[in-house]
C-alpha cells in the first residue's frame, strides 16, 4: 500500500509528464537512488533529488518532492531524531542537536542563521 506521501510525489510527475511517462520517471528514479519504496522522508527526499538530476521540468518537480521531505522532518524534530544535510548529500534521519532543532549544512559563501 503506498503512503499518502508517495502518492503525492508520483502525482506530481503525472501532472508534468503524465501517466506513462511518470512510471517510466518514477522507477527510473528510484532505480538510481536506490529505492524499493518512497517510505519515508529521507526516501522522498533521495528521490527527489534524483529527479533533480534528471534536469527539465523534473527537475522543478524533484525540488519540490525535496523540500517537502525536509519540511516534514522539520515539523516532527524528536520523532526520528533527523538532520537535514541538503548540501552534503547525507541521509536526513542522522541525529538532531542536543536541543532538538534541525540544523541545514552552510552553503558555500553563506552562513547558518540560528
Amino acid at each position: 500500500m503506498e503512503s499518502s506521501a508517495s502518492s503525492a510525489c508520483v502525482e506530481k510527475i503525472v501532472r508534468v509528464v503524465g501517466v506513462e511517462e511518470a512510471e517510466r520517471v518514477t522507477s527510473e528514479g528510484m532505480r538510481r537512488a536506490g529505492l524499493s519504496e518512497l517510505d519515508s522522508a529521507d526516501a522522498r527526499h533521495r528521490f527527489g533529488v534524483e529527479l533533480i538530476r534528471m534536469g527539465g521540468l523534473l527537475a522543478g518537480v524533484g525540488n519540490a518532492i525535496a523540500v517537502e521531505a525536509i519540511l516534514e522532518c522539520d515539523q516532527a524534530p524528536g520523532e526520528s531524531g533527523v538532520r537535514t544535510k541538503v548540501a552534503s548529500g547525507q541521509p536526513l534521519d542522522a541525529s538532531a542537536e542536543p536541543d532538538g532543532r534541525l540544523t541545514a549544512p552552510s552553503l558555500p559563501g553563506r552562513e547558518n542563521v540560528a
